[in-house]
């Protein structure tokens, strides 16, 4: 019986996170505009995001600081702790290290934005737990 518990336990925890990551991908669209080596060890990143319009980015994380810079749209950031920030073209901001963050964009318009990543041997992001 414990068994069973446990396997069926495993197949909705893996269920769970693969309509996250589903939700995520029809939220957000990531293009990576450059890649770039930073001895002795670190590496950059440098994304167009999109947040689709009349949507939510579930939760994530990223192991290394995260840079955004916003191009166009008006949406809001949630950051584990830390008071809603609503964004608009023109401002930028920073995500600490390891901090569960999430997007959501309320407005008729997809919003756009840069972001920069550094980290190396790691991988760029995960779903927040």
């Amino acid at each position: 019986m414990q068994k069973l518990l446990f396997v069926c336990c495993l197949f909705f925890t893996a269920v769970s996170l693969h309509e996250r990551a589903q939700a995520q991908d029809a939220a957000l669209q990531r293009v990576e505009l450059q890649e770039v080596a930073l001895p002795p060890d670190k590496i950059g990143f440098m994304d167009m995001v999109t947040i689709a319009a009349h949507s939510a980015v579930p939760p994530y994380v990223h192991p290394g600081v995260q840079l955004f810079y916003i191009l166009e749209g008006d949406f809001v950031l949630k950051i584990e702790g830390q008071p809603e920030l609503n964004l608009k073209p023109g401002m930028s901001f920073k995500i600490p290290a390891g901090a569960p963050y999430s997007f959501e964009n309320h407005s008729a318009a997809a919003a756009k934005l840069i972001d920069f990543v550094v980290e190396r041997d790691k991988p760029a992001g995960t779903a927040a737990p």
